[in-house]
């Protein structure tokens, strides 16, 4: 579908549930209320995806995906009022939806990154997101769903205790491109654990003024248990990461530019 100059609709839906979404919006400007991508409902998922692809979207409302997976990619920019989120009432329905930055793409959520109560995977291949706060979830079935830090830009809107929440396995995983965070003058905490993805290594990257802080654990007393557990380590290029859990386990820590690190870690041992 190929958007010339700006276009202006009411409620966008791609797919109607009774059928798939393979469909690519590229270039131009379309302002829309809301934009939905709405597989069948007997989907699994890694059937397919829709894409934005150097499109600039503008939504007054949500951003929806269920049952279907959206790829935002190229030079796209994309202006959120509402949430970006699953298509689920919060009672189920939309069973579980997947959205990939990636690429140079610029995504802005107002309202936030919200599952819904429903399966959502996020997975952050590159370009930026701006955002109060992310509720992704993770679930093996099928091709399944993860949240996945691996190259994407994360600005926090404004200070928040429980910035990052995965609904099933309060588990966020980390690629060989990094969980890059630049707190622009915010304070955040993370209290999912944080992983390596299987067979990569790659850090944490805080630049920016503010905090970012990362706690661990659940008072569990198992030896050689770490819930933040990440041999690629971690970088910090601006203000300060506050570690607040005896849990933490990673490669070496890089300081730079004034950064500042609160709190001990054990390091990468295998």
């Amino acid at each position: 579908v190929a958007v010339s100059g700006t276009q202006t609709a009411g409620a966008v839906y791609v797919g109607n549930g009774s059928n798939n979404a393979t469909y690519t919006f590229s270039g131009g400007t379309l302002n829309a209320a809301s934009f939905t991508v709405q597989g069948n409902g007997s989907n699994d998922p890694g059937l397919g995806n829709a894409t934005l692809n150097n499109l600039t979207l503008n939504t007054d409302g949500n951003l929806a995906v269920g049952r279907w997976d959206l790829v935002i990619g190229g030079n796209s920019t994309v202006n959120i009022d509402g949430q970006l989120r699953s298509t689920s009432n919060g009672s189920g329905n939309g069973d579980w939806g997947r959205v990939t930055i990636q690429d140079s793409a610029t995504v802005t959520a107002t309202g936030g990154v919200n599952s819904g109560g429903a399966v959502f995977g996020l997975t952050l291949n590159g370009g930026t997101l701006t955002t109060p706060s992310i509720r992704a979830s993770e679930l093996s079935y099928a091709s399944g769903a993860k949240m996945v830090f691996n190259g994407t830009i994360v600005v926090p809107t404004q200070d928040n205790s429980n910035f990052l929440t995965v609904d099933i396995s309060n588990r966020a995983y980390v690629g060989n491109s990094g969980a890059l965070f630049n707190t622009n003058g915010k304070n955040i905490t993370i209290t999912t654990n944080l992983n390596n993805l299987s067979g990569h290594n790659g850090t944490i990257v805080k630049s920016g003024a503010g905090t970012l802080s990362l706690w661990a654990g659940s008072g569990d007393n198992f030896d050689n248990v770490y819930y933040q557990n990440l041999s690629g380590g971690m970088t910090i290029t601006g203000g300060t990461v506050e570690l607040t859990s005896q849990y933490i386990r990673m490669g070496s820590v890089t300081i730079e530019n004034g950064g500042q690190q609160n709190g001990a870690i054990v390091t990468w041992t295998e």
